[in-house]
């Protein structure tokens, strides 16, 4: 797998994620309890339309080194996961599949990406960056 593409090289990209947000459950100033201390908040779906869809690549993107310049695919589903393969023990997952063309502008940042994913539920399968040259 080639991780050394240039400022400036546009790709093609397929992208599998489970698009979510936190939401804050304690504020920070409200933390007084020893249990409530390192507690962020609760992951949510974002809303499945596709200009929230458009909004979470977009600020996924800028952190990963890259811009999306066209979308020719946003697909919003959802994925049935059970791991431990026990009948009714399984959940269901948002999953987006994007597909498009981004252009590099941070080669470090890229690469970093290319090699740990986007997103979270990285052990459900989502998350890894497919490219390709345009």
């Amino acid at each position: 797998m080639r991780l050394d593409h240039p400022v400036g090289a546009r790709l093609r990209f397929r992208l599998d994620v489970n698009p979510t947000k936190k939401i804050v459950t304690v504020p920070k100033k409200a933390r007084t309890s020893p249990d409530q201390r390192g507690r962020h908040g609760r992951r949510v779906p974002v809303p499945s339309t596709e200009e929230s869809l458009r909004e979470w690549l977009d600020f996924r993107a800028a952190a990963g080194g890259f811009r999306v310049e066209s979308l020719s695919l946003i697909l919003p589903g959802y994925v049935y996961a059970n791991k431990t393969r026990e009948p009714g023990k399984g959940h269901r997952l948002r999953s987006c599949r994007y597909e498009g063309v981004l252009q590099v502008t941070d080669a470090g940042a890229f690469r970093k990406t290319l090699a740990s994913g986007i997103g979270p539920a990285k052990a459900y399968g989502f998350g890894l960056l497919s490219v390709a040259p345009c």
